[in-house]
C-alpha cells in the first residue's frame, strides 16, 4: 500500500443534468476499510475487500469522487484530515462516508478502530461522537453514513451532549445514517461472497440486482434501508445462523432539517435496472449462485468487534438498554417527503 489516499475520478453529471433535483452538483465519497491491524486484534479478510468493490461502484455506476483510505493509509490523523475537509463543502455537495473494520464500546462512548488506534484507548480511536458531531455542523447538502463494524448501531444512540444545529445552520439538509448492527451487536466480517454478509448486500442493491432502484435509476435511502433490513436475516437463515444474529438499523441524524432522504442516481443505462422476478430475487437465488457464500464454516468467520470476539469486553451496553435510546431503526424512520 502506498501511503497516499487513493482518489477515483468520477464521470461529471450527465448533458443537461448539471444539478440533480436536489440540487447536488458534486458527488464524494470517503470509503475507508481496515483488515490488517499490525497484531493488535484480529486481522478482517474482507474489509479491504468490502471497501474497494463499494468504491468501485460508487464511482463507476454512480459518478462518486471517491477517496479510498485502506490499512495504513487509515490512521486517525488522516482519517479526520480527510472528513474534515470534505464537510467543509457547499451545500451543493452529496457526502457519502463508509467505515469497515473494527468497532468497540469503550468508556461508554462508540468507537471506529482506526489502524493504528491502541485498542483499550478510546482517545486513539475515531469515536462515534465526534464524526457525527462533525456531520451535523457541516453545510454539505446531504450526509450519509455507513458503519459496517461491531456495535456500530451505537451511532444511533442519542446522546445527553447532542445538540441539532439545524436552525443555526439552515435548511433543506440530509443526514441519515445505516449501521451493520445494532448497538449491543458484534457484526460478521463473512459470509458474503469475498465480503462482508452486509456489504454484499449492499453492493447487490447497489449494483441494481435487488430490484429496488426506481425506473429512473434513482435508489432511495428507505428503499436501501428497507432492503438491507429484510436480506440481511434471510441470508443469515440460509447459513444456517439466527436471524438475531445480526440486525442492519439505520435512521436520521440529528441536524437532518426535513424529511428529505439521500438518493443515489444510477449513471447505468436504465435496461440494466430492471427488478429481477421476485424469486430471483430472494436470498436464496443468491446465494444458489454464490456458492462460497453458502459453504463458508459459520464458526471461522471473524467479527468486527474490538477483540474479534462476541463476548467482547469491550461491549458493556445492554440490548434492552439500546431498544429504549436508539433515535430512529428502520420501522420507525418517517415518512418521507419528494425531493
Amino acid at each position: 500500500m502506498t501511503n497516499n489516499p487513493a482518489s477515483r475520478e468520477s464521470r461529471p453529471l450527465p448533458a443537461g443534468k448539471a444539478r440533480d433535483a436536489a440540487g447536488v452538483t458534486s458527488q464524494q465519497a470517503l470509503i475507508i476499510g481496515i483488515g490488517d491491524y499490525g497484531g493488535r486484534c484480529s486481522a478482517l479478510p474482507n474489509a479491504p475487500a468490502d471497501a474497494k468493490s463499494l468504491a468501485d461502484v460508487l464511482s463507476e455506476e454512480y459518478g462518486f469522487v471517491v477517496t479510498l483510505l485502506l490499512d495504513s493509509q487509515a490512521e486517525k490523523a488522516a482519517i479526520e484530515k480527510a472528513i474534515v475537509c470534505a464537510l467543509q463543502a457547499k451545500p451543493d455537495v452529496r457526502w457519502l462516508f463508509y467505515f469497515a473494520g473494527h468497532g468497540a464500546v469503550l468508556d461508554e462512548t462508540g468507537c471506529l478502530i482506526v489502524e493504528d488506534a491502541q485498542v483499550e484507548d478510546v482517545n486513539t480511536c475515531l469515536t462515534l461522537p465526534w464524526l457525527l458531531e462533525h456531520c451535523r455542523r457541516s453545510t454539505v447538502g446531504e450526509v450519509l453514513v455507513i458503519l459496517d463494524a461491531c456495535y456500530s448501531g451505537r451511532a444511533l444512540v442519542r446522546g445527553e451532549s447532542l445538540v441539532d444545529e439545524t436552525t443555526s445552520i439552515g435548511e433543506r439538509r440530509v443526514r441519515q445514517l445505516i449501521s451493520s448492527g445494532n448497538p449491543s451487536q458484534p457484526v460478521l466480517d463473512g459470509g458474503g461472497s469475498g465480503h462482508s454478509i452486509f456489504t454484499q448486500a449492499l453492493l447487490d442493491a447497489l449494483h441494481g440486482w435487488s430490484g429496488v432502484h426506481e425506473a429512473n435509476g434513482a435508489l432511495r435511502f428507505s428503499r436501501l434501508l428497507d432492503h438491507l433490513v429484510y436480506e440481511i436475516p434471510a441470508r443469515l437463515h440460509e447459513l444456517g445462523l439466527s436471524a438475531a444474529t445480526q440486525q442492519p438499523i439505520g435512521g436520521y441524524i440529528l441536524g437532518n432539517s426535513d424529511r428529505r432522504e439521500f438518493v443515489f442516481h444510477s449513471q447505468v443505462a436504465g435496461s440494466c435496472r430492471k427488478a429481477l422476478p421476485t424469486n430471483e430475487r430472494s436470498s436464496l437465488w443468491y446465494i444458489q449462485r454464490h456458492p462460497t457464500c453458502a459453504t463458508r464454516p459459520a464458526g471461522l468467520v471473524p467479527e468486527r468487534g474490538g477483540n474479534g470476539s462476541a463476548t467482547s469486553r469491550y461491549s458493556q451496553f445492554s440490548a434492552s438498554t439500546a431498544a429504549s435510546h436508539v433515535v430512529a431503526v428502520a420501522m420507525l424512520v418517517p415518512p418521507l417527503m419528494p425531493e
